[in-house]
């Protein structure tokens, strides 16, 4: 007779959820800002409509942190386990509807060990939202697609809200409505969708969630999307590329952990065949293919979707359980290789944690803190010998954002710059385009001439003039470059910072002293 004193496993999932929720409160109070949460940080501190990079939603999530518990790292990442927390809570019910309780089970565990689920559940990332957000989206067409009168409504509109939710993450996330439209289309039954008004109701909800990152693009004269004809690369469509190719495998093996990549290779081909005859491996097997080309498309195009690797990632795991357990080789072979799996996915998974690794970019997330803090102790010695203060300029984005994150005298120069500049160009690349630079003129007396400039950029100050400036490059050449030295009166190297990670090196930069800081001619 059967055990009646037994506790199943899914019942014990809530408790397992909160608690490892907990830990991840924990340790997003542990971990350092990443590049892009600084980033995200800044952005807070001046509201837009959207980003360059990325929505608002994320920017959003930050301020609400910033404004109810101050400018903590926890703050900043108050949002992300809980995002992690429902989007384990979508996984369960997603896969519970297609495949059963069991299997949604085991899926949480997987997903929860991912290697980049993981690292976005500790730190506010904008593909970890999006991931929410698309799991909302394949939840509610599944539900809606299944039931009629007003739940199909309800469902619809849920559908629609994570459709517009990835958007607002992610302005790249426009693939999302690809694979819903072509799964009704493909799907006996299905069609018929296509004239109820849940479905035009889910296409009106995208279609509001499209005016913030439509307005911020028409303010700013459509320069984001013009930029991909510049450094998008359109030639790639022209014969194969197999670094490009390459790098995205190994950058989704890794988010996958190799042993959930290899688990992935080896289910495929099963569940191909299964979507010719059965409806819910193909429903997932359209989202995954979606997802998967929305990445080869930006991987050909040099520019990262984030939400697409993620949303691959956890459905992988929702079509690879599913699979394998509806067609296992014996209850006994089943347990093995679910536990074995588990197991190794977990291992990965949780040495992501602390460290950002194996995720992609876990070592370029990795001591910022003590590189700041080496960048402000050659800031201060060299000011006491100068005897003047000096600003400060990155030749990055990442770099930028990484050491105005973590300076702790950020010293900005005037109200609404940055504690961190980039080099002037012309080009538009990049958020702190946006932002006050030090090579603009204010309003203020003209010098003898200037009245008559046919520039009128040029009728007003430039504050800057005649400063110095210390120029910071991850570069190793011994040469600041071309647009530093020819607005500089003359440079020379005053310093290499090195940072090691448990004897490794993650990280060499070098500081150039800049002197009489005049602007570039237009």
């Amino acid at each position: 007779m059967p055990n009646k004193t037994s506790i199943s496993p899914t019942r014990l999932l809530p408790v397992f959820l909160i608690v490892l929720t907990a830990l991840r409160f924990v340790a997003a109070g542990l971990v350092e800002w990443s590049p892009d949460e600084a980033l995200q940080v800044m952005c807070a501190e001046r509201p837009d409509w959207s980003y360059d990079t990325f929505g608002p939603l994320p920017v959003l999530a930050t301020r609400v942190g910033v404004e109810l518990f101050g400018g903590t790292t926890w703050a900043v990442r108050w949002f992300a386990p809980l995002a992690a927390l429902a989007a384990s809570w979508l996984v369960f019910r997603l896969a519970a509807e297609l495949f059963g309780r069991t299997s949604a089970f085991w899926t949480v565990l997987m997903v929860n060990a991912l290697p980049v689920f993981q690292t976005h559940a500790v730190r506010t990332h904008p593909g970890s939202l999006a991931v929410m957000f698309g799991l909302l989206l394949v939840w509610g067409v599944w539900r809606a697609v299944h039931s009629g009168g007003w739940t199909n409504i309800l469902c619809w509109l849920c559908a629609g809200l994570g459709a517009a939710g990835m958007f607002l993450c992610d302005p790249a996330a426009w693939w999302s409505l690809l694979p819903v439209a072509a799964y009704l289309a493909v799907t006996r039954g299905c069609r018929r969708e296509f004239i109820r008004p849940g479905f035009w109701l889910f296409v009106l909800v995208f279609a509001a969630g499209l005016y913030p990152v439509l307005r911020w693009y028409s303010d700013h004269e459509w320069v984001a999307l013009s930029r991909l004809q510049t450094q998008g690369y359109w030639h790639a469509w022209v014969g194969f590329h197999p670094g490009t190719f390459w790098n995205l495998v190994s950058r989704q093996a890794l988010e996958l952990s190799w042993p959930g990549a290899v688990l992935v290779l080896a289910t495929l081909p099963l569940g191909w065949q299964l979507a010719g005859r059965h409806t819910r491996p193909r429903y997932l097997l359209v989202f995954i293919l979606g997802s998967a080309g929305a990445g080869i498309f930006g991987a050909l195009l040099r520019n990262s979707l984030l939400s697409s690797t993620g949303l691959f990632s956890v459905l992988a795991c929702v079509f690879c359980t599913g699979i394998w357990r509806e067609h296992r080789m014996g209850e006994k072979l089943y347990r093995v290789w679910g536990t074995g799996t588990a197991l190794a996915v977990a291992v990965a998974g949780f040495l992501a944690l602390p460290t950002g690794w194996p995720w992609p970019g876990g070592v370029a997330a990795a001591g910022w803190r003590t590189t700041t803090e080496a960048v402000e102790t050659v800031r201060r010695q060299y000011e006491s010998v100068l005897g003047e203060n000096v600003f400060l300029i990155a030749d990055s984005t990442d770099l930028a954002a990484a050491l105005s994150g973590h300076l702790t005298d950020p010293r900005r120069e005037f109200s609404g710059h940055p504690a961190v500049y980039l080099p002037e160009s012309q080009n538009i690349d990049g958020q702190f385009a946006y932002w006050p630079r030090y090579d603009a003129f204010v309003s203020g007396a003209l010098s003898a001439g200037q009245e008559t400039s046919y520039f009128t950029e040029q009728k007003g100050v430039n504050p800057f003039m005649g400063r110095t400036a210390l120029f910071v490059t991850s570069s190793s050449t011994d040469r600041p470059p071309q647009n530093i030295r020819s607005a500089f009166g003359s440079c020379e190297k005053i310093a290499q910072i090195e940072i090691f990670r448990r004897r490794a090196g993650i990280r060499f930069l070098h500081v150039f002293a800049c002197h009489d800081y005049q602007t570039l001619s237009l």
